[in-house]
C-alpha cells in the first residue's frame, strides 16, 4: 500500500462500497477482504480506496450466491480454477432455477384446476385493513346497483358534449372517487363513462 493513499474508516468504506460494516469484519476474518491498515491499540480498520473494486466484486459474487470459499478461488486463484469455479456454479444456479420453476408451475396448474372444479370461486383470508379498503372499493357500485364489469362511472352523465361529465362515482389509480369522470365519448359514439 502506498502512504499517500487515502485510508477510509470502516463505516465510510462500507458505504462506498455498499456492503456493511458487519461484512466487512467477516471478510476480514475469513481473509477474503483485509484492510490496509489496522490500528494495534484500538483494532480499527482503515481500508484504501484502491479496494473498492474488489469490495464490490465480492459483493456481487455473494450477491449471485456463490460460498465465501468459491469468491476466493475467483478473486485469488488461477484463471482457470476461477472460471470452472464460476461455470459450475453457473449450471447449478440454473439447475435450481428449472427445479423452482417445475414446482411453482405445478403449483399453479393445481390452483387452476382447482379452481375448475370448484367453479369461479376462491376463498382467501384478508386482515382489517385490507377489508375495510375493499369495501370501500365496492361500497359506491353496489349503492347505485350498476355492477357492471367494464362500467367505469357509477353516475349518470349529464352531457351530450364531445367531454361528458358526471357526479356518480370513478375509479382511478388510487382507488374509487365520486366526482366528475371527464370521458371522453367513445367511438361508438356512447358517452366513455
Amino acid at each position: 500500500m502506498d502512504d499517500t493513499e487515502e485510508l477510509l474508516t470502516i463505516g465510510a468504506f462500507a458505504r462506498r462500497v455498499g456492503l456493511a460494516p458487519s461484512a466487512l469484519r467477516f471478510y476480514d476474518d475469513c481473509g477474503v477482504l483485509r484492510p490496509a491498515r489496522v490500528d494495534a491499540v484500538t483494532g480499527y480498520r482503515r481500508y484504501g480506496a484502491g479496494q473498492a473494486a474488489r469490495a464490490v466484486k465480492v459483493r456481487q459474487l455473494r450477491a449471485a450466491g456463490l460460498p465465501l470459499v468459491d469468491v476466493a478461488v475467483v478473486l485469488d486463484g488461477p484463471e482457470d480454477a476461477a472460471r470452472g469455479v464460476l461455470r459450475t456454479h453457473l449450471e447449478r444456479t440454473r439447475r435450481t432455477a428449472d427445479e423452482t420453476r417445475a414446482v411453482v408451475e405445478g403449483f399453479l396448474r393445481e390452483a387452476t384446476g382447482a379452481m375448475e372444479h370448484h367453479g369461479s370461486w376462491a376463498w382467501a383470508r384478508v386482515g382489517g385493513a385490507e377489508l375495510a379498503s375493499a369495501v370501500r372499493q365496492v361500497a359506491p357500485a353496489v349503492a347505485t346497483g350498476r355492477t357492471g364489469r367494464n362500467s367505469r362511472c357509477w353516475g349518470v352523465c349529464c352531457s351530450n358534449s364531445s367531454t361528458a361529465r358526471c357526479d356518480g362515482w370513478r375509479r382511478t389509480a388510487i382507488g374509487w372517487r365520486r366526482g366528475c369522470c371527464d370521458r371522453r365519448r367513445s367511438r361508438a359514439g356512447r358517452d366513455g363513462c
